[in-house]
C-alpha cells in the first residue's frame, strides 16, 4: 500500500492576542510521498476540526494569573513561551500519546517518533463559531 504511516491534524484554538484555549488532533493512514500526505491532510484541515478529537492544554504549560495576592493557574498558553520550548508541536505531545494509545490492538502501524502533521490554527468567531485560520504550518 505505498508504505502507509499514520499522519496528524492538529489544531490550536487562539487569538488575536496570541493565547491558545485548547487543541484538537486526529489521525489518518496517510500513503503516497510526503507531499501527498501533506496536501491530504491540508485538504482536511479545513473541515476535521469539527470532528477531531478535543484536547486541554497540558498543566504544565498553564499560564499564572496575579491579581493582588491571589495567583490563580488557568487552562492557558501564549504562542511566545511555546515557541521558546520548542515550538508549538510540544504542546500536543501529550495528545499524540493519547491518540498512540487509542489505538486498534490489531494496528501494527504506531505514530512516528517525528510524525507528518498539518498544524493549523483555529479562530473563533463574534458567535463564537470556529474558523481554520487559512495557510496552514505543515512539516
Amino acid at each position: 500500500m505505498n508504505n502507509p504511516e499514520i499522519i496528524l491534524n492538529l489544531w490550536y484554538l487562539g487569538d488575536d492576542l496570541g493565547m491558545i484555549y485548547s487543541l484538537r488532533a486526529r489521525t489518518y493512514v496517510g500513503i503516497g510521498s510526503n507531499e501527498e500526505k501533506l496536501a491530504f491532510l491540508r485538504s482536511r484541515a479545513s473541515i476535521d476540526y469539527l470532528v477531531a478529537q478535543p484536547f486541554s492544554i497540558p498543566p504544565r504549560f498553564h499560564i499564572a494569573l496575579v491579581d493582588g495576592s491571589v495567583k490563580k493557574k488557568v487552562a492557558a498558553t501564549s504562542v511566545s513561551s511555546v515557541d521558546l520550548m520548542g515550538g508549538l508541536i510540544v504542546l500536543f505531545e501529550d495528545a499524540i500519546r493519547e491518540l498512540e494509545d487509542a489505538l486498534p490492538a490489531q494496528t501494527t502501524l504506531s505514530i512516528p517518533q517525528s510524525p507528518l502533521f498539518c498544524m493549523t490554527p483555529l479562530m473563533a468567531d463574534s458567535e463564537d463559531r470556529l474558523h481554520p485560520v487559512t495557510r496552514p504550518n505543515s512539516r
